[in-house]
């Protein structure tokens, strides 16, 4: 392929993935994944940024005076101690946060933060997420990490151990993984593992094929010419991850697929100089992820209803219709228009 035909598609594929903003609510269960997706964007908190805490009453919000108490926190007005460092949410268990992107929230517990890791407990499902923080990390010993992570198991054996993160994050998350499979492999069957947009950072296949690990990596395919989060391809560590990868594939009408592959090859041989022409990082932002599951899991919950709207009368499926459109904020003619697209009943109607 030819790079004048990769820049005509990167006039495609870029305005898509540079209109992505903050997805809206997408998340309505409690999937280890969904879990992780609600918390995702604290891998990128260092200790000294500041976080808006959700416990405290804002005076504006009632409309009360509010120039002594409030201040601005993202074009937003908060009262003034709500927005605290983020070391300061990790001091002592009980400093408590809320999941992004739910239609409930989610309540989880801060245990501990330092530069490479942040340590989140969720007490409602019993898991424990050890989210690596993204960033370049050149001195960190695998085994430190990992023992670390054995000891907070120790004080909760019972709970779930879910080793997460994105981009470099992911790779430690993996790295962690390989190095508890290798060593042991019972604890490691009891674990999950969650990478988005990984650097290739594996020394053996231990951790291939195996039914606890999901590594996502996002791509556009314009016309079918695949394009690839390039970091998978152009790193510093030039080894291979050796397991299968979730690829997520977007097109040119924002149309998602997931399939999942040993073997990804981008259409166009990659370099640094192409990659920051045809301006590719961007599929690898955090932000860009998020968007992505955002689609792929409005896509699942609209086959779920799909499936289910024929099983009621004709005279009740408008009002189901209107319902399902108002709690995803689409429109009644997106949920009809994609129920007959995903459907089987494509040439009936679906309402009277």
């Amino acid at each position: 392929m030819n790079i004048k035909k990769a820049y005509d598609d990167s006039e495609i594929f870029h305005p898509i993935l540079e209109g992505f903003k903050t997805p809206p609510i997408f998340i309505k269960d409690r999937s280890p994944l969904s879990e992780y997706l609600s918390i995702s964007n604290l891998g990128d908190k260092k200790r000294d940024d500041v976080y808006l805490v959700s416990q405290l009453y804002d005076a504006c919000a009632n409309n009360v005076d509010c120039t002594d108490p409030c201040t601005m926190y993202k074009d937003q007005c908060v009262h003034k101690n709500r927005i605290k460092p983020f070391r300061e949410l990790s001091k002592e268990l009980g400093n408590k946060i809320s999941g992004k992107f739910t239609l409930d929230p989610f309540n989880f517990i801060i245990y501990d933060s330092n530069q490479l890791y942040k340590i989140i407990l969720c007490l409602k499902t019993n898991r424990c997420y050890f989210l690596f923080n993204v960033g370049e990390y050149k001195l960190f010993r695998v085994d430190d990490i990992v023992r670390h992570i054995l000891e907070i198991h120790s004080y909760q054996p019972s709970a779930h151990l879910v080793l997460c993160g994105h981009s470099m994050g992911g790779s430690i998350a993996l790295q962690c993984a390989e190095y508890i499979a290798l060593n042991n492999i019972e604890l490691f069957k009891t674990c999950t593992v969650i990478a988005l947009a990984p650097y290739p950072s594996l020394d053996t296949d231990i951790l291939n094929h195996q039914p606890n690990v999901f590594v996502y990596v996002c791509a556009m395919n314009i016309h079918g010419n695949l394009y690839i989060d390039p970091v998978y391809y152009v790193n510093d560590y030039k080894k291979n991850h050796k397991l299968p990868v979730h690829l997520l594939q977007l097109d040119e009408h924002k149309h998602i697929t997931e399939t999942i592959t040993s073997e990804m090859k981008s259409c166009i041989h990659y370099t640094k100089p192409l990659v920051y022409g045809l301006n590719l990082l961007t599929l690898h932002h955090l932000i860009t992820y998020l968007n992505f599951f955002c689609l792929l899991y409005d896509k699942k919950y609209l086959s779920e209803f799909a499936k289910k709207i024929y099983s009621f009368p004709k005279s009740q499926r408008a009002t189901l219709i209107q319902l399902y459109a108002y709690e995803t904020n689409k429109t009644y003619k997106e949920i009809v228009e994609g129920i007959l697209k995903g459907g089987r009943r494509k040439t009936k109607k679906i309402c009277r």
